[in-house]
């Protein structure tokens, strides 16, 4: 009989201690899921910092560009003796490195393909 009360005894401590610790891993659970939506916001918080920055920097470099070619334009302008053919003059220098770019990334692009055409496996055909 006292073997018994014992053993209940030891049964119920035992599952006390279960129930205690599966209570505090459910809590720990909480708290780190409460952690890291903590570190992901401030990972956004952070980065929305970084990219309004990053756009407000965008945004002056493209206003001095313009700026600068409409002074160009102007400046041609004025050693043509006509700021019609200073502007033009501009187009035509945007249109040409335009062309230029274009014809760069054409080429890249066909480099790539006739790279990774190369690098697929044939299939033991030779």
């Amino acid at each position: 009989m006292v073997s018994e009360n014992s053993e209940l005894r030891k049964s119920d401590r035992i599952s006390l201690h279960s129930r205690e610790l599966i209570k505090n891993l459910q809590e720990w659970i909480e708290l780190k899921i409460q952690l890291s939506l903590l570190q992901f916001l401030d990972s956004v918080r952070s980065r929305r910092k970084t990219i309004v920055l990053a756009i407000v920097a965008l945004f002056a470099l493209i206003l001095s560009i313009v700026f600068f070619l409409i002074a160009a334009a102007l400046g041609l302008g004025s050693l043509f003796q006509s700021i019609i053919l200073g502007f033009v003059t501009i187009a035509l220098f945007l249109l040409l490195v335009s062309w230029v770019f274009y014809r760069f990334a054409v080429n890249q692009s066909a480099d790539y393909q006739d790279v990774s055409d190369h690098s697929t496996p044939t299939h033991g055909q030779d």
